[in-house]
């Protein structure tokens, strides 16, 4: 009786274990939809959005940017610009890709973005990461 006990419970924390793991993957869908959030907010300069949607990162702190800390809405202005560049000097974008990733512990998605301008094409991987269950950009290059 015992022993059924036992391995019933551990069927049980097995299977939470399991719910928490699915639960805080990002989705393909999810990722391109912040994707898109990211740049309409940053080709409106849009920095209070955007902070919403980027992870800041310290030794123990992922997060995301507090708009209101003025050290911390500098570096998302930067980010910004950096993300509105590639749109404005494109012709086009897409998606060419995605893969899941496990960085730093979080769960995430990595998309690959295409950027095209007339002839040239410049590849961006885009990695997006679940935060305490909201998924924000962690990186991009």
């Amino acid at each position: 009786m015992k022993s059924y006990f036992t391995i019933i419970l551990i069927a049980v924390i097995f299977l939470i274990n399991l719910g928490n793991s699915v639960y805080a993957q990002v989705s393909e869908a999810d990722a391109k939809t912040v994707l898109n959030s990211i740049f309409d907010a940053s080709s409106k300069e849009d920095y209070n959005k955007a902070s919403s949607l980027l992870m800041f990162e310290k030794v123990l702190d992922k997060r995301a940017y507090n708009n209101s800390d003025a050290a911390e809405q500098k570096s998302v202005k930067r980010i910004c610009k950096k993300i509105k560049a590639y749109i404005d000097l494109s012709d086009s974008y897409e998606v060419s890709g995605s893969k899941s990733v496990n960085m730093q512990g979080l769960n995430g998605t990595v998309l690959d973005v295409v950027f095209k301008s007339g002839d040239q094409k410049l590849n961006i991987a885009f990695t997006f990461l679940n935060v305490s269950g909201k998924i924000l950009l962690s990186d991009f290059k």
